[in-house]
């Protein structure tokens, strides 16, 4: 474990003496002070498991500060938590990696939803899209977790309006922005639903005539809303 002092110098290898000015790229001396714990721990942790190979791709402490201010400026703009540092030192332990990650490939271990509690991204794809078929009358539904619930909300009623693909290319982008927002601490709060009884006297969910027989999506939810509703709500 670094000593105080450690970290000290970390912080000052990171960051220039003034806490109002910002890096080329924009990030604030204070961000990189803060984030400066993170990466000693990452870097100790690394250099723990992997020993000579990872004390060999430095030649200098020059390219050792470098490298470390590089990795902070790439952890104040994702956004990098603690509990992912410790999720992707976790993994490359269980993936028995022979190297040390390089930056890249570092934060794509950091990039798990289950490092931030999250459910897989696949299964908040599923939920949303089982939420407008078969359970698009349930009242008492629980979401896998709030991000998903949000996401729904905001585009949600596009799933029986587009492709399987297209939906998917949607999800997708919301998905990462979405995160971004849990991340930073800045995710909205679930507007209020609509009551069951409000809910079952709205329109069809799509005209039978508006429904493209070669997206299997589109058929599956006209199919899943008519066992539902039944043909007097429809």
């Amino acid at each position: 474990m670094k000593s105080p002092q450690d970290l000290q110098h970390i912080a000052k290898t990171l960051a220039t003496p003034s806490c109002k000015s910002t890096t080329a790229t924009g990030q604030s001396d204070t961000a990189m002070q803060q984030v400066a714990p993170l990466i000693n721990q990452a870097f100790g942790q690394l250099q723990l498991i992997f020993g000579r190979k990872y004390a060999s791709r430095f030649t200098s402490k020059n390219e050792l500060d470098a490298t470390k201010r590089m990795w902070a400026k790439a952890f104040i703009q994702e956004a990098i938590k603690p509990e992912q540092v410790a999720h992707a030192i976790q993994r490359i332990i269980s993936a028995k990696l022979e190297w040390p990650p390089e930056l890249p490939e570092f934060l794509n271990l950091c990039d798990d939803p289950q490092a931030l509690g999250l459910p897989e991204k696949h299964q908040a794809l599923q939920q949303i899209i089982d939420r407008h078929g078969k359970y698009r009358f349930v009242e008492q539904f629980t979401w896998l977790h709030r991000v998903v619930e949000v996401i729904n909300q905001h585009i949600g009623h596009h799933v029986t309006q587009e492709a399987a693909s297209s939906f998917e290319r949607r999800f997708n982008t919301e998905w990462k922005r979405i995160i971004t927002q849990f991340k930073a601490g800045t995710l909205p709060e679930p507007r209020p639903l609509l009551s069951y009884n409000i809910a079952r006297k709205l329109p069809p969910v799509i005209p039978q005539q508006w429904i493209d027989e070669d997206c299997q999506l589109q058929k599956r939810l006209a199919s899943l809303r008519t066992q539902q509703r039944g043909p007097a709500h429809d």
